[in-house]
């Protein structure tokens, strides 16, 4: 059975090599990337110093309402404990 390709595709694929061809649209194309690949490294990194200042914080220990929690802050705690159903 021959396969049979379509007008449209057999179109769609020259264009896609006429464009791989073009000088101009490499050189856009490759800034595209790049940029793109700045922003990823970006939210990598963001990412990584948003780690390293979690790891920094220390958790005190807070009682409210009878109930002994680890928390970063007193607020932080209270959320917690509502979170787990403790306060209202």
């Amino acid at each position: 059975m021959k396969a049979r390709l379509s007008k449209r595709a057999v179109l769609m694929t020259a264009a896609m090599l006429g464009m791989a061809a073009n000088p101009y649209f490499r050189a856009e194309w490759d800034e595209r990337t790049e940029r793109a690949n700045r922003r990823q490294q970006r939210v990598k990194d963001t990412a990584i110093q948003n780690a390293i200042k979690r790891e920094m914080k220390t958790t005190h220990s807070f009682t409210i309402q009878g109930h002994t929690i680890e928390a970063y802050s007193k607020k932080d705690a209270i959320k917690r404990l509502k979170h787990q159903g403790l306060l209202k």
